[in-house]
């Protein structure tokens, strides 16, 4: 039997031998199936090389430019939070000075703890800053001038400009621009001895609290009135004091002068009214020196002055007995006054002077002569000598007052208000030769 089945193979097998040598006599591109691409090292150009290498580092760049960014966005926050956290730090130990501040100043009896720095500028202040300028002034004008400067710090150059314009002071006359700096002067004093103190104020400033700063001022005023008050009313009657001990110098120095011990006629301590003009040994005592006779000037009548700066500073016992000592602390101790300034001797000749006036209460003038313009003058001449001359007074006056002081007095903390004000005395070298001027 056949099998039909087995020649369908054989056809076919003709069929594509006959197919194959035609694709290799002619070869057709449709039918031949597209070749595999080949890619080889040696068939890739340098520029597609360079390609791939810039973009990977630069894909490495963007990722360690990431972490870095995301670092210093958190630095920064953490520093806003650390000065944030210092702010409300500082604003609460402000609102805690506040209260105390309110507490002591309302009180009936007045104790002052938290206030007491502020008392003390005042009692410093006309004895040794300037004894006929508003503290309020002073301190006003200074903390203007912080606080534009302060304003100045986060503003524009441009800004600044037209600050610095609308803020100029050549609109002022020579008279008010010279009151201004002074002003200033004054206040650089007190910002460099007291710099806490200014920074108080300056908070107290920033953050519009006027309640406060005009408690600190009255403070600060009401014992620059007190400190002024209470040397006037003790050379009151101490002065009566030093003039029979004057006439006893000049007795020495003018052999045709009678020797004077007592006031003739005497003075009552209480009264003023018998003593400036209207007593004829008082009156003495006004003459201008250059009026007098070259023995006076010879003489250790300076002394005399010294004795009044002791009795203003340190009491009446030290200055009529120079070795005793009293139990209580002198105030040119607690002060930190421990050496002579021309403020210090200019504040003493102007309160001798008004306790030998006739005049019962505080003020500027005796008649024609005016007590203002007499401790400018004062000023003035220590302002135009000569070096050697100031180094010599000076000498002088801290040899005479404050050479029994001790150098090792107690000393405030560190951190308090009144550290500044404590500075250690040297014992002055002895010159007895002080020139005249």
């Amino acid at each position: 039997m056949a099998q039909p089945a087995r020649k369908k193979p054989r056809l076919k097998s003709a069929l594509t031998k006959r197919i194959n040598a035609q694709r290799v006599n002619s070869p057709s591109p449709s039918l031949s199936p597209p070749s595999p691409p080949q890619i080889s090292s040696r068939t890739r150009t340098p520029a597609s090389s360079s390609h791939i290498q810039i973009s990977t580092a630069s894909n490495s760049s963007q990722t360690n430019t990431q972490p870095q960014a995301r670092r210093a966005q958190t630095f920064a926050h953490e520093d806003s939070q650390q000065q944030e956290r210092r702010e409300q730090r500082k604003k609460c130990k402000y609102e805690e000075f506040v209260k105390e501040v309110a507490a002591e100043y309302e009180a009936e009896y007045k104790s002052y703890k938290t206030l007491l720095p502020y008392q003390q500028i005042g009692l410093y202040a006309p004895r040794c800053l300037s004894l006929y300028q508003n503290m309020a002034a002073i301190l006003n004008a200074g903390l203007a001038r912080e606080t534009r400067q302060m304003k100045a710090r986060t503003r524009s150059l441009q800004a600044l400009n037209e600050e610095s314009n609308d803020n100029d002071e050549s609109d002022l006359d020579e008279d008010d621009l010279a009151e201004c700096t002074h002003l200033l002067t004054i206040y650089d004093k007190i910002a460099s001895t007291f710099p806490s103190i200014i920074e108080r104020l300056l908070e107290s400033v920033n953050y519009d609290d006027t309640e406060t700063y005009n408690i600190i001022i009255n403070v600060i005023d009401q014992a620059f009135s007190e400190a002024r008050r209470n040397d006037t009313s003790r050379l009151k009657t101490e002065i009566l004091r030093f003039i029979p001990n004057v006439f006893q110098t000049y007795s020495d120095a003018l052999p045709n002068m009678n020797e004077v011990i007592v006031l003739d006629p005497p003075c009552l301590c209480d009264a003023k009214s018998d003593r400036g003009v209207n007593h004829p040994m008082i009156t003495m005592l006004f003459c201008p020196f250059r009026k007098t006779q070259d023995a006076l000037l010879r003489n250790n009548a300076t002394r005399r002055e010294t004795q009044i700066c002791r009795c203003i500073l340190l009491g009446p016992g030290a200055a009529f007995a120079p070795r005793q000592r009293s139990a209580r602390k002198p105030t040119s101790v607690l002060l930190g006054i421990t050496q002579s300034s021309p403020e210090l001797i200019a504040y003493v000749a102007v309160q001798a002077r008004f306790a030998l006036s006739s005049r019962s209460s505080w003020t500027r003038s005796d008649s024609k002569f005016k007590f203002d313009r007499f401790y400018l003058n004062i000023l003035s001449i220590f302002a135009h000598a000569s070096d050697r001359w100031k180094e010599s007074l000076f000498k002088f006056w801290n040899r005479e007052c404050f050479h029994d002081i001790p150098n090792t007095a107690k000393a405030p903390a560190n951190d308090s208000e009144l550290a500044s004000l404590f500075t250690e005395s040297s014992t002055p070298e002895d010159d007895d030769s002080v020139t005249q001027r």
